[in-house]
């Protein structure tokens, strides 16, 4: 038998027989709050007394077959024989789980001896050989002082807690070594803040730290399509480990101290999925939070199942923050929305680059040729002259409405279109290259109308930025809006000044000046912060008048609120 511990909770069980063996039964299942229903003509005392109060429902009969409809167990003690082989035959058909006591071979499960003490529970089993001996073995460990270990359990509960909590990992060996003679001696004294303190202080000597991996999904490019919880995330990670087309403004918006990895995979060669999947896990074991960076969605073609599951495997805590994938972005970035109630009710993303590789696992080109809807076709631009003419060979009018999109939400952003049969030879002509997402359907006629992205003025364009680095985001952000790719480089830097003294010496005769000239906003910060450091405030500037040099200037003075303009 497998031994196994069974939630019964709110779960629907069934005892058949209502003599002492099954109130044995009854009152085990409730103690861990099963929903109960008893069949019997006649019951005990007991069962009587808890079905009275509503504790357990009683079928005040014989068993008849459909009885066990919808039970999670049941449990049988009629002694007869007739009667268990019907039970056992329904439980069989029903697949419940059934024991018949003391009938081992009519049995899917048999209960153990059991011995309870506050939190712990041991089972004995014999395997039905001999339940006298299960007893036996039961009754010597409750007047053994080994059972007296169960009044730990609270105690290293509230461990097990606390070093989650500090992020902390000890080894089991450890563990163990920690329940000793003195700590269950102090608990039982009564002294539980002594114990917990030992407790506590032995595992942190010998703790790791634990770290954990977030698989986030980066989106299709456009660094704004990022979630938000996955900007919060990239902001505080220790190391990110990132793909190979991962936008760079993405890994801008990381800790400066953090360390950036590419693993990104190159067509022919790249880092092995084992390799990577082994860095994940190294580095959280260093008690790093390691955010994986991945193109578009972890779970869609990004192979973030594989990465989830060698975690799992490892015991390394982990997450996952969904990304908008390419899939949908890039068409919508062209202005082809992929379903249109005149067009498309539905639409099919696949994969293209195990097209021609006969694997089990390409797409079956012949269903989706008969697809209705439209077909999304991601990592296919290599074998797209294969893939349509497979398409076409199945059913698929080489005349569909087609559309390659590369580099899809980018501001280098090119598509073309065109009927399927033609549609290779003209993204080729017009320069496209991978990455590329492929739309076959009615839809794409729609981008004629709906084309917003590619119509931005700036499209395409790059624009230096020399602003300091946190005056750039505002102008990067509007040049973003209008289709510019911004690139940020400050050629100048604002430090406070080695030595306040001038700047205090005229702060302190500030009232005899008649005019204060600000000539940047950085000047207003850098004077109003002097101002509170110093133990002043606007009042200081009573009397004086303020000019300013341009409207940004200005604006940083009325955003601070107190002083006088």
């Amino acid at each position: 038998y497998y031994p196994a511990f069974i939630d019964v909770r709110g779960r629907r069980c069934v005892v058949i027989g209502g003599g002492a063996l099954g109130e044995e039964k009854v009152v085990k299942l409730l103690e861990c709050d099963a929903r109960v229903i008893v069949i019997a003509p006649e019951v005990t005392s007991v069962v009587k007394g808890l079905a009275a109060k509503g504790k357990v429902e009683w079928l005040m009969r014989q068993y008849r077959s459909g009885d066990l409809a919808q039970a999670f167990i049941a449990i049988a003690s009629t002694e007869d024989d007739e009667i268990d082989r019907q039970i056992y035959g329904e439980a069989e058909e029903r697949n419940v789980l059934l024991n018949v006591v003391d009938v081992t071979h009519l049995c899917t499960f048999i209960a153990p001896s059991v011995a309870r003490r506050g939190e712990v529970t041991v089972a004995t089993s014999t395997g039905g050989a001999s339940p006298a001996l299960a007893r036996t073995f039961r009754e010597k460990l409750e007047s053994s002082r080994i059972l007296e270990y169960a009044d730990l359990a609270p105690v290293l509960a509230r461990g097990r807690a606390e070093l989650r909590q500090r992020k902390l990992r000890v080894a089991p060996d450890h563990w163990q070594s920690c329940i000793t003679e003195e700590l269950l001696d102090l608990v039982q004294r009564g002294d539980e803040t002594t114990a917990y303190k030992m407790l506590i202080d032995g595992l942190v000597a010998e703790s790791e730290p634990i770290g954990s991996v977030s698989l986030v999904g980066a989106g299709p490019g456009e660094p704004e399509l990022l979630t938000v919880k996955g900007l919060r995330l990239l902001e505080t990670a220790d190391v990110i480990v990132h793909d190979r087309l991962i936008n760079n403004r993405l890994l801008a918006m990381a800790r400066p101290d953090a360390e950036v990895v590419d693993v990104g995979k190159i067509p022919g060669g790249g880092r092995r999925q084992s390799d990577i999947n082994n860095f994940l896990i190294s580095t959280a074991r260093q008690g790093k939070r390691v955010v994986r960076l991945k193109g578009g969605d972890p779970f869609v073609f990004g192979r973030g199942g594989e990465e989830a599951d060698a975690l799992v495997a490892a015991g390394v805590p982990f997450e996952v923050v969904p990304g908008v994938t390419s899939a949908v972005a890039a068409p919508a970035y062209a202005g082809i929305p992929l379903t249109h109630r005149e067009h498309a009710s539905s639409f099919t993303v696949v994969t293209g680059s195990l097209s021609g590789k006969g694997g089990g696992n390409s797409p079956d080109w012949e269903t989706l040729a008969k697809t209705p809807g439209t077909l999304v076709i991601l990592m296919g631009w290599r074998n797209l002259s294969d893939i349509a003419a497979k398409l076409i060979a199945n059913g698929r009018s080489g005349a569909t409405p087609s559309a390659v999109v590369s580099w899809g939400s980018e501001p280098w952003q090119m598509t073309a279109t065109g009927r399927l049969d033609s549609i290779a030879d003209i993204a080729k002509s017009q320069g496209l290259e991978a990455p590329a997402t492929v739309v076959v359907g009615d839809v794409v006629r729609l981008r004629e109308r709906l084309n917003w992205f590619e119509s931005l003025p700036l499209l395409g364009r790059r624009v230096l930025v020399t602003r300091t680095r946190n005056q750039a985001g505002l102008l990067s952000r509007h040049l973003g809006e209008l289709g510019a790719t911004p690139i940020e480089i400050p050629t100048i830097d604002v430090r406070p000044p080695h030595d306040y003294s001038k700047l205090d010496e005229a702060l302190a005769e500030v009232s005899e000046f008649d005019w204060i000239v600000f000539a940047s906003a950085n000047a207003v910060r850098a004077v109003y912060d002097r101002l509170v450091a110093t133990g002043r405030d606007s009042r200081s500037l009573h009397g004086v008048s303020v000019a300013t040099i341009g409207p940004a200037t200005a604006d940083a003075i009325v955003s601070l609120e107190s002083l006088p303009i």
